[in-house]
């Protein structure tokens, strides 16, 4: 028996043959299969490469070997690429090697070298998968490292997705070892004197994962010493119970599509219909809506949602949360500047700060005019009773507009109306020089109307959408 026949019927092999028929389809698949594989170097990926390259010729395999020299270990970054690129040219399989400081963008991004390092990865596989037009992304995971990442998740309060652990498949992401313990994996690479490099970090027990790997994994087998097998086995389950939930989330939002609306820095979830779902769907809803996230915001956000309007509360990442009168706030309020510009009449106006064209032109009365027009964007006035030149501006301390009974704050008529508090200093209004004369999309002056003696018209539209909570 040949040392490639030997191999081939380890049971170790096997189990990485029978994974991939699970994750990249059926046999009978005639097209070659692109795979680029994750190579650091280290025990698990050197063993991933090598039985992979072992059933090339079973699943009709082209591999490619990617490698991330994070420049982070001096002298053992420069060992591992110098290794990586020496074993993949031993097996004949191409490799990718792309350098990267990972410690900068670490630093610039304000996380951990662990978290960096793994962005960085993944962008760069996926670039180069794409770029070639391969088919799927091969990685190391193993089922220690899945059980080291449930337990982590556990322990930070990583609710279901995270204590679901490492999923098998993921987009074009597959992991053939995820079945695999890494004890397994050395004891392999040892009895058939297959050479890999070692990571001196992850001895370091100032790394989370490493104390759970070190210290409390050995604790934990001693009561269940086929803990990554069981560990497993949760994690199949929960990763189940985590994907039902999420389908039933998002047809409930598809169901409620109309009650969540994207607006101008963030998101608008109608309050009756928030409200009518239990913690649970909230809690999945804000997940979907918002990723990252965390725990304490999205109570946050569950409170502030039953408190009556005006309530709010400062979120992580510069988000708030706003209790309205129909509608929860969640994003980013977008500050507006005190905007004034002049109108000309008879042609188009463009207001850039607030994205608005209107259009002012004067003519002659013919039947069919009202006082005020049938569009929310249009509006009509008597050219005798308004005294030009015309302007533009955003509220302003003290505006007041002319009621059929004296006069009205501004800020009066957004209370009555039930305009949000973020929107108040947005809202466009148009003045002649005796003041306000159209609170536009919402309400206009009690003056200027148009009578059987009215002669000409000045017609005023615009053409941008004002938000949907700013009634006509």
């Amino acid at each position: 028996m040949t040392l490639m026949e030997k191999l081939l019927k380890s049971p170790l092999v096997n189990k990485v043959r029978e994974a991939l028929k699970r994750q990249i389809g059926p046999l009978t698949n005639k097209k070659r299969i692109k795979i680029i594989v994750g190579f650091s170097g280290g025990k698990d990926s050197t063993f991933l490469l090598c039985a992979l390259n072992l059933l090339q010729k079973r699943f009709n395999l082209k591999l490619f070997a990617f490698h991330l020299n994070h420049q982070i270990r001096g002298k053992e970054t420069k060992r591992d690429e110098k290794f990586c690129r020496s074993f993949a040219q031993r097996l004949k399989i191409p490799i990718i090697i792309q350098r990267y400081d990972v410690k900068k963008f670490a630093k610039k991004k304000k996380i951990s070298l662990e978290v960096a390092g793994r962005i960085v990865r993944y962008r760069f596989l996926e670039e180069t998968r794409k770029k070639k037009k391969i088919d799927f992304i091969a990685l190391g995971h193993t089922a220690t490292d899945n059980c080291e990442t449930m337990l982590l998740a556990l322990i930070q309060g990583k609710g279901l997705s995270g204590i679901a652990g490492i999923p098998e498949t993921r987009d074009k992401i597959i992991r053939p070892l995820i079945d695999i313990k890494k004890e397994e994996i050395e004891e392999f690479l040892r009895s058939n004197n297959i050479p890999w490099v070692f990571d001196t970090t992850n001895l370091s027990l100032s790394h989370p994962r490493n104390y759970i790997r070190h210290i409390i994994l050995p604790l934990l087998k001693r009561i269940n010493p086929n803990l990554e097998t069981t560990m497993r086995q949760t994690a199949r389950i929960l990763q189940e119970e985590d994907a039902y939930q999420r389908m039933m989330t998002k047809r409930r939002m598809e169901d409620a599509k109309c009650k969540i609306r994207k607006v101008n820095g963030g998101y608008l979830i109608d309050k009756q219909t928030f409200l009518s779902y239990n913690l649970g769907t909230r809690r999945r809803w804000l997940k979907e809506l918002f990723k990252d996230m965390p725990f304490e915001d999205i109570e946050t956000v569950i409170k502030i949602g039953e408190k009556p309007a005006g309530k709010f509360a400062t979120l992580g990442r510069g988000l708030v949360a706003i209790s309205e009168s129909y509608n929860i706030f969640i994003g980013r309020p977008q500050p507006v500047k005190d905007i004034e510009a002049k109108l000309a009449i008879g042609r188009e106006n463009k207001v850039k700060e607030l994205g608005l064209k209107i259009k002012i032109r004067v003519k002659k009365k013919i039947n069919g005019y009202q006082s005020s027009g049938t569009q929310p964007n249009r509006e009509y006035f008597d050219w005798e009773e308004v005294l030009p030149p015309l302007y533009l501006r955003t509220r302003r301390p003290g505006d007041v507009i002319i009621y059929e009974k004296g006069t009205k704050k501004l800020q009066d008529l957004f209370v009555d109306a039930k305009i949000p508090r973020r929107l108040k200093d947005s809202i466009p209004l148009i003045l002649d020089q005796k003041g306000i004369l159209w609170v536009l999309g919402l309400r206009r002056a009690n003056r200027a109307k148009i009578t059987e003696g009215t002669k000409k018209i000045l017609e005023i539209k615009f053409s941008k959408d004002l938000p949907e909570e700013i009634g006509s």
